[in-house]
């Protein structure tokens, strides 16, 4: 199960309130995540989350602490990078089994310096903590401009530029983790037993598609009502049926891409297609690194 937002932590009661009522009413082990901006790790009392089987937290970092703060920062503009280190400081201070995954936007304008950031890390459990990079991407119309800036940047061999930060991370003893292309499906909402549940008791597909219109059941007297036209539709796309998907020589990894993409008419291939001999290379470095962390 997971926390997703928003900010989750802007109603950890409600969190603390769910997830003990499973682990009290089922016999099934829970594992719960959280994405959360990690603001707010310093305000609430965190010693909780092994009680709550809070097993993983991702935390976004845009770069080192110039970057970050102009990129990420408050709603009335304050910073927030040392707000977030020193959270991430006392969650692995007050917990034992909670891990966290650092996501790093990278752009034009931190790409260079990213190699900085880890400086700031190099004092948490490297066993604890996992790394990946992901470049900036548009979610709206907004910043057209500086969006345009960094398709730019990337260009052609914009994974090979990924995979230098991602050999740079492994070479200061960093656990990386390649975010997709790393299981027996694109991502979780393949699984039919995933959704995404609104505030109101909504039931979304997945955390990219939960617009006006996209809705495909609710819960209701603590029951899930599906529309099952809806899960159907969302499900019947089958990227081993799909004439181009069958051509690719990366869809037994890939799986067809991502669902959502696909049901929109656009196919949203992963940026490894295109550079399949720097994502084989990086691919056998980091399982390479993983086994020679197994064996110590």
């Amino acid at each position: 199960m997971g926390w997703f937002g928003g900010e989750p932590l802007m109603n950890f009661k409600v969190i603390e309130y769910i997830n003990k009522k499973i682990i009290d009413e089922n016999e099934a082990e829970l594992f719960s995540s959280m994405s959360s901006n990690g603001c707010l790790l310093n305000y609430i009392d965190i010693s909780k989350f092994d009680e709550l089987k809070i097993k993983n937290v991702q935390i976004t970092l845009d770069g080192i602490e110039e970057t970050h703060d102009k990129y990420r920062p408050l709603v009335g503009g304050g910073k927030t990078f040392k707000k977030i280190i020193e959270g991430i400081e006392t969650l692995f201070e007050n917990t034992k089994e909670t891990n966290i995954s650092i996501r790093v936007n990278v752009g034009p304008e931190n790409y260079e310096k990213i190699e900085k950031l880890f400086d700031y890390l190099e004092k948490f459990p490297k066993k604890r903590m996992k790394i990946y990079f992901r470049w900036i991407f548009q979610a709206s119309e907004r910043n057209e401009e500086f969006h345009i800036h960094v398709r730019d940047f990337r260009k052609e061999n914009s994974f090979t530029k990924l995979s230098k930060l991602y050999e740079m991370a492994i070479n200061r003893g960093f656990k990386v983790m390649l975010p997709i292309l790393n299981g027996d499906m694109y991502c979780e909402f393949d699984n039919v037993y995933n959704m995404v549940i609104g505030p109101e008791g909504e039931i979304y597909p997945c955390t990219v598609a939960v617009e006006e219109g996209m809705e495909m059941g609710k819960i209701e007297n603590g029951k899930i009502k599906l529309e099952t036209k809806k899960q159907l539709k969302w499900h019947s796309y089958n990227g081993y049926e799909d004439k181009n998907c069958k051509e690719c020589k990366i869809l037994p990894l890939c799986h067809g891409g991502c669902r959502n993409a696909a049901l929109h008419g656009s196919k949203a291939c992963p940026e490894e297609k295109r550079e399949t001999e720097s994502f084989i290379k990086l691919w056998y470095r980091v399982k390479k690194f993983e086994k020679k962390m197994v064996v110590k």
